[in-house]
């Protein structure tokens, strides 16, 4: 399994974050390794299974999935621009 993009704290200098008070949820698109890793809240990764071909999961302590991370994300979405990636919530 390729895992590094929620290992490296300084990955997060300019990811997008909204906090609600202890959780915060992070994305982060990277385009050298050709990846996007949504981190949904700040709880300690406890396990990682690819679910799918380049499709991993994270999971804390109670088996609650905390990040989603996309491998080859430029063969997924050829048309993707990274200078435009919107937010929208309801």
């Amino acid at each position: 399994m390729n895992r590094y993009l929620h290992r490296d704290p300084q990955a997060w200098e300019s990811d997008v974050t909204v906090r609600h008070e202890r959780k915060a949820m992070k994305l982060l698109v990277d385009r050298e390794a050709d990846a996007l890793y949504l981190r949904l809240d700040d709880s300690r990764i406890f396990e990682s299974q690819e679910v799918s071909s380049g499709i991993v999961l994270d999971y804390n302590e109670d088996n609650q999935v905390v990040g989603i991370e996309v491998l080859r994300l430029s063969e997924r979405t050829p048309h993707l621009d990274l200078e435009e990636l919107q937010y929208k919530s309801a």
